[in-house]
């Protein structure tokens, strides 16, 4: 609180009562809270000096008077306007405010003001050379290129957020393709924003499923990848690996094949004894012929039959490593898990065995 502004007035509706408003607060004559134009008028005019000059006779008596108005002293070319500071900035920054407070003072020109605040204030000193010359000038003089390039950026990063497929709001693609060119981050840069985007929304969703474009494209990869290493895909595991092929651009195709290492080794974890079969083959590859024959031996088409499912893999775990065909047949046909007993193959054996036993006996 000063002297002149005892009750804290916001003049300059900024939100804020500060020293810039107790400046104010001396022109405003009838303290009402605004200063109109000819407070200010009157105020200029308080500044200067009253100049009377007097003429006398030949006794020394008056005989006239002429007064020369006060001049009022050169309104500064510069304004807080003029420099075309934003109050959001200023309030952002209040140490820039001081120093445009001298620079209005002193008329001082925009390279000079610019020079001053980065090399003076805290966010000057806190923000490198790009980043505080780009605020400076979209602050400041607001740069037209400047904002093009801002909403050059934007358009393209909106593009490349809607063919990933990943739902990422405008106000965020907005601020970051500003950030982007404030601080000259590049087209690396804005991969992670939409890797990071990626795993964000689906966390916040819970649904790794929601999504089209790219990130559709990749995570059916990977869940295709690893099916075919019998390798379950959580969805903490899709988000993981979705995110990271985002990061890859154009690239991800190569990313994502270059995962069946992982894979692989996941693989070997769950089906020990096959390990070294894994070396050289995928678990859908080394499965197909004892598929073959379940579908053979239980009468079922090869969509029914699972390779996630444990019950169809068991012919990996066998006491001495993978089964052999016979041994398989013979877990096919014994293990209530298959139902072969009601299978038609098994009532057709049946039937075979009944007729040779009949006819064993004479009895055909």
């Amino acid at each position: 609180m000063s002297k002149d502004n005892p009750k804290n007035i916001d003049y300059n509706k900024d939100g804020v009562s500060d020293g810039y408003d107790d400046v104010l607060a001396v022109q405003d004559k009838n303290k009402d809270g605004t200063v109109t134009d000819k407070e200010k008028t009157a105020y200029r005019k308080s500044q200067g000096s009253v100049t009377t000059k007097m003429k006398f006779d030949k006794e020394g008596n008056p005989i006239s008077q002429t007064t020369t108005p006060a001049t009022p002293p050169p309104e500064p070319s510069m304004t807080v306007e003029g420099y075309g500071f934003n109050e959001q900035f200023l309030k952002d920054n209040p140490d820039v405010r001081a120093v445009i407070k001298d620079a209005i003072k002193y008329d001082w020109p925009q390279v000079v003001l610019n020079r001053v605040i980065e090399a003076k204030t805290k966010f000057g000193k806190q923000t490198t050379d790009a980043q505080s010359s780009f605020d400076i000038n979209i602050a400041g003089i607001k740069n037209e290129d400047l904002l093009k390039q801002v909403s050059d950026r934007t358009a393209a990063l909106k593009q490349q957020v809607l063919f990933s497929g990943v739902k990422i709001s405008d106000e965020e693609i907005a601020r970051f393709a500003r950030e982007s060119v404030r601080s000259g981050l590049s087209d690396t840069d804005s991969l992670a924003f939409i890797s990071e985007g990626y795993k964000t929304s689906s966390a916040v969703k819970g649904k790794v499923q929601d999504v089209t474009g790219t990130a559709f494209g990749i995570q059916d990869q990977l869940k295709t990848l690893a099916n075919s290493y019998g390798v379950r895909v959580t969805d903490d595991l899709l988000r993981q690996k979705t995110g990271e092929a985002l990061g890859q651009g154009e690239r991800w195709r190569e990313w994502v094949a270059g995962q069946e290492d992982f894979f692989k080794q996941q693989a070997k974890v769950l089906y020990p004894k096959a390990a070294q079969m894994l070396d050289t083959m995928s678990l859908k590859q080394i499965s197909e012929p004892y598929f073959a024959d379940a579908a053979d031996v239980l009468g079922l088409s090869s969509a029914q039959i699972d390779l996630l499912d444990p019950k169809w893999t068991g012919f990996l775990n066998g006491a001495n490593g993978v089964l052999s065909r016979d041994e398989w047949d013979r877990v096919l046909k014994t293990d209530v898990r298959f139902g072969f007993d009601k299978s038609t193959k098994a009532r057709q054996e049946y039937a075979s065995l009944s007729d040779e036993l009949l006819s064993a006996f004479g009895m055909a």
